[in-house]
């Protein structure tokens, strides 16, 4: 089976260098992105990226290292948990990561499973599922249409800053800490100003313990 010849011209997709860190604005959205195919597609990941590409601007790195993210296309040919979990073993750490996964039928009005209640790794930040036919390609119904308005929502949200992240609950730690410090520092001073006399004593009785035992 081969997938049918798209007749209409395909938006374009630019293929550029990545630029530097500091040439990359803060809170910039992903928009540089990386595809993993993780079976036979009958080509409509490339159906569905040229329908993100007419919505807003894209740009296909052939290089893991300079994208923004994993677009992941995973066709189902068994079962879902079977094929998803194959998928997900097969998609590259690192990168936050979109998984599409691809139902073939004719019925544009198939009811599917949602496949992100199988997906437990924490950088797939997204996954839709989508319906496909050999003769058709990604069918146009409303659950793709669905689909794609996630996926472009998804890539307007910029990833976290891992460093950053790191920063801030370390910071949280320490002021954890020190407030964790205070509140007994601040207990211990209203004790010892309600029952003053009674720290006099346990004073003096200590005094009195090291006096004893230096005089041993």
């Amino acid at each position: 089976m081969h997938p049918k010849k798209n007749r209409t011209t395909a938006p374009e997709i630019t293929n550029q260098p990545r630029p530097s860190a500091a040439q990359t604005p803060a809170g910039s959205t992903m928009d540089k992105f990386f595809t993993d195919v993780t079976g036979n597609t009958l080509g409509s990941h490339k159906e569905l990226i040229n329908r993100l590409a007419a919505k807003r601007h894209l740009t296909e790195v052939t290089s893991l290292e300079e994208s923004d993210v994993i677009l992941a296309f995973c066709p189902i040919v068994s079962r879902a948990g079977t094929d998803v979990e194959a998928a997900l073993q097969q998609i590259p750490a690192g990168k936050p990561a979109i998984l599409v996964v691809l139902h073939h039928t004719f019925n544009p009005d198939y009811t599917v499973p949602d496949s992100s209640r199988l997906v437990t790794r924490g950088d797939v930040i997204l996954t839709v599922d989508c319906l496909f036919h050999e003769s058709k390609g990604l069918l146009k119904c409303p659950h793709n249409q669905e689909a794609i308005e996630k996926i472009l929502k998804r890539l307007d949200i910029a990833p976290e800053n891992k460093d950053q992240w790191a920063d801030q609950r370390k910071i949280l730690w320490i002021c954890g800490v020190i407030g964790v410090g205070w509140g007994i520092y601040t207990s211990y001073r209203r004790i010892t100003e309600k029952y003053p006399s009674l720290f006099a004593i346990k004073r003096f009785q200590f005094i009195h313990k090291s006096t004893l035992i230096k005089q041993l």
